[in-house]
This record gives C-alpha cells, sequence and structure tokens, in this order.
C-alpha cells in the first residue's frame, strides 16, 4: 500500500497511467489515455499550487508560465503545451522549483541542469494522475508489486504469410503470486476507441461480426497468457476459496510433457463457463484485486493491438505463428502443421500488446451472453447485460480466438462463437483474465 503522493512522486515506475521521459530527446509523450477527456486547466494549476503550498504570486506565475485561451483541455493539449514553453522564463522558476523539489527530491534530482523541463514533467505527471486520486474514498492505492517492463517483437506478414516485417514493442506488467513456484503475470493495456467487428469484405467473415462500430475502451490489464493448467490447479486446489462451486484440480485432457516442457504451461481447456466466473471470484478474494472474464470489447480491442487486418500479424497466418489446425489456410496463406493438441502457452510471438495466443491454442470464454449480432451493443468495452435474472442456469455465451482445432478463419481477431455456459465438453476451450487498475476490491 502506497500513498497517492507517492505513486506520484515514482510515477513512471508505476506503468501505462504516468507520463515517461524519453531522455535522447528530452521530450514527454504519453504511453496511454486516462480516465476523462478534459479537466479545467486553471482549477487544475491552482490546486497544485494549493498542495505545494505556493503563494499568490508564485501561484499566478505559475498560470502565466502555462497560460490557455481555453478553460478545459484535453490531454494531448496539456502535453504539448508543457512542451512547448519557451526556455526565457526559467530564471522566474526558481522558488516554485525549489518548493515542489522539496516534496519529490527524487524525481527532481536528475532534472536540476533543466528547472523547466523538471517542472514540465512534474506538472504532466500531477495531471495525468488527477482522475486516478479523484476515484479513491482515501489517499492509498492497492498496487501490488512495481510494474516490470519488458520488450519483445511482433512479426507482420504479407497475404502469403511470408514475413515482411518485425518491430520490437515495450509493454509493462504485474506480478501474482498463486502459490509456490506459480505466478500470473497481468499486462497493463492503454484505453482507447477501435472499431469493432469486420467488414464485409474480409474474407470468410460472418454477419455476426457487423455491424462494424466504435467502441472506447477504459485502460485494464489482461492475462499476459490464458489462464495455465499450473495456475488452475493452484486456485481449484484452494477449497478455503470457495465462493459458489467446486472445482476440480485437474480437469484437462492433454496431460503430457510438450516437446519437454511441463504440462502445467499448456492452457487449461474442458472448463465451463460457470467454473472460468469461480476461478475469477476465488483469485479476487485471495489477492483483493478484481477479476474476471474480459469482455468481447475488450477482448477484441486487445486482440487486435492497434491493427485492423484480420490477424494481428496481418492478412493471414502460419502454423510457424499460430497453433490451428495447419490443414486449412487462409486466404493465400500456406498450409501447415496440424499439431492435434494445445502448446504451451507464449510459444509464438505476442501482438504488439505483448499478449500471446490470443489466436489459436484454445478458445477463451468472455463475459458476454451471446447476441447474433451487432445492432445493439455496448460502445464503452462493458459486457453485454445478461439476458437472464437469474445467471445461475444455462445460456450461450461468447467465445472467442480460435482453437488449435479449427481453421484460421475461427481464430481471426473478430471471430465469434458460442457455446453453453454450463457445458465443458471441449478440450480446446479455456479463457484469460482481466483486471482493473488501480483500486483494491471493495
Amino acid at each position: 500500500t502506497i500513498s497517492v503522493s507517492t505513486l506520484r512522486q515514482y510515477g513512471k515506475k508505476y506503468g501505462a497511467y504516468i507520463p515517461k521521459l524519453d531522455r535522447s530527446r528530452a521530450k514527454l509523450y504519453l504511453m496511454s489515455e486516462v480516465p476523462g477527456e478534459s479537466i479545467n486547466w486553471i482549477d487544475f494549476l491552482e490546486n497544485v499550487a494549493q498542495e505545494y503550498h505556493l503563494s499568490s504570486i508564485q501561484t499566478e506565475t505559475l498560470i502565466h508560465l502555462f497560460p490557455s485561451s481555453q478553460e478545459f483541455i484535453s490531454i494531448s493539449e496539456v502535453v504539448q503545451k508543457l512542451l512547448s514553453s519557451t526556455s526565457a522564463i526559467r530564471g522566474r522558476l526558481t522558488n516554485i522549483f525549489r518548493k515542489f523539489e522539496t516534496k519529490n527530491p527524487d524525481l527532481f534530482e536528475s532534472r536540476k541542469g533543466s528547472k523547466l523541463e523538471a517542472l514540465q514533467l512534474f506538472l504532466s505527471s500531477q495531471y495525468v494522475n488527477l482522475d486516478i486520486s479523484q476515484t479513491l474514498e482515501d489517499d492509498e492505492l492497492e498496487v501490488g508489486e512495481k510494474l516490470q517492463e519488458w520488450s519483445f517483437e511482433t512479426p507482420t506478414v504479407d497475404r502469403y504469410g511470408e514475413i515482411i516485417d518485425s518491430k520490437t514493442y515495450t509493454a509493462f506488467y504485474f506480478t501474482e503470486i498463486l502459490a509456490d513456484g506459480i505466478s500470473l503475470e497481468m499486462v497493463a493495456i492503454s484505453g482507447g476507441t477501435f472499431t469493432m467487428g469486420s467488414p464485409e469484405s474480409e474474407k470468410e467473415s460472418t454477419d455476426s461480426e457487423r455491424p462494424q462500430h466504435d467502441v472506447t475502451v477504459p485502460p485494464f490489464f489482461m492475462g499476459k497468457y490464458p489462464v495455465t493448467q499450473g495456475q488452475w490447479k493452484a486456485i481449484a486446489s484452494r477449497t478455503d476459496l470457495k465462493v459458489e462451486l467446486d472445482l476440480k484440480p485437474d480437469p484437462s485432457r492433454f496431460k503430457k510433457a510438450y516437446k519437454g516442457i511441463d504440462r502445467w504451461q499448456r492452457p487449461v481447456e474442458w472448463v465451463n463457463w460457470f467454473q472460468a466466473v469461480e476461478f475469477c471470484k476465488r483469485l479476487s478474494k485471495l489477492t483483493g484485486r478484481k477479476y474476471r472474464l474480459p469482455s468481447e470489447a475488450e477482448w477484441e480491442y486487445a486482440c487486435r493491438a492497434g491493427t485492423t487486418t484480420p490477424f494481428y500479424f496481418g492478412e493471414t497466418i502460419t502454423t510457424k505463428l499460430v497453433n490451428y489446425d495447419g490443414n486449412y489456410t487462409y486466404g493465400d496463406g500456406p498450409k501447415g502443421e496440424y499439431r492435434q493438441q494445445t502448446t504451451p502457452v507464449g510459444q509464438f510471438p505476442a501482438n504488439a500488446f505483448g499478449l500471446y495466443d490470443m489466436h489459436g491454442n484454445v478458445y477463451e470464454w468472455c463475459a458476454d451472453d451471446w447476441h447474433s449480432n451487432y445492432t445493439v451493443v455496448p460502445n464503452n468495452g462493458d459486457p453485454w447485460p445478461p439476458k437472464k435474472q437469474n445467471t445461475t442456469k444455462s445460456s450461450k455465451k461468447v467465445l472467442r480466438g480460435g482453437s488449435w482445432f479449427f481453421n484460421p478463419r475461427r481464430c481471426r481477431s473478430a471471430n465469434r462463437l458460442n457455446y453453453f455456459s454450463d457445458e465443458a465438453v471441449s478440450y480446446d476451450i479455456g479463457f484469460r483474465l482481466v483486471s482493473f487498475p488501480p483500486r483494491a476490491l471493495k
């Protein structure tokens, strides 16, 4: 547990809400949007000045240093304003700088050569975290472990499945310890707006994926991988965490090692929707953080990772990139291997968000009830409300992502399938978790 002020002070270490300094160019950029499009700029500056006990003259100076002709301005405008201030005013910053520096020595230590740059970074960190702090009932956040950063490569293929490009991306995640030797990695997914569904021109698409529509998704965390057999066993074995249902510790069909890799790294399968929800509830109870299944919108947004092509790798896929039935092809892609089983998670490249196995391996349960198309759909990323008030009874739920058992068209980012929530008669259905920053479970 740390205070909001401490989180602000060391904000760069805590992930996607926080601006990051590109020291090679000494520029500030935002790693993601944050909840709330804009705020009153003058009120924001005055609140910062009050918190740091600036005098009325110093407050007026601060406002004059960063003026705005608009009462409300957006996040991008805030950053641009902080970047465009001239160096001619540096000498007037000394007293203000010292007041901020007193409470934020570590943040300012490396910026002593440029008071203006330090103040820009500080104000931007204050601004970006404003909406977060306003959601809290007190001055504390439950953030668990610090976010860790890692880099990875994501390839792009042409219509024939040949790799034509590969880019290096960086993402942030935190680690949840489930049991001895068993952990869960949750990747920070920045919020944004995307077009959900497929156009009629997309090969082998269906009407259930239409009409296309824009959805705005708030930031969230998503499992780097589908839930593994090892993770499932760690939680399912904990009868002390039971909320509603008993869970079998080892329901999966595939119980052997794969090419020397421990079988517990395979994704769990043969799990119905209710059992997946029970897992989420137990994990929430164990960790104090809210875990659930993703909504359809969250899942597709995370899968696409900024792409609009049928797959996040491009126009087609190959079995070198995805585990599916390689006897079948998509578009002009080639035939390939049919493994006839799940593969341990993380064996194929991640998408640009740092998520693995979003195409193929196992289908993944979503929170939503099934609807046959997108004629009426939430546009805020939330799951569709249940059709039945009694959620303990069977209903059709959404599956996403395709699997090792099916052809590549089923692995498309927009593809949808439905299955009854109380049935688990398939060895190619698993699930993936989402969680939400930054509050503790209430």
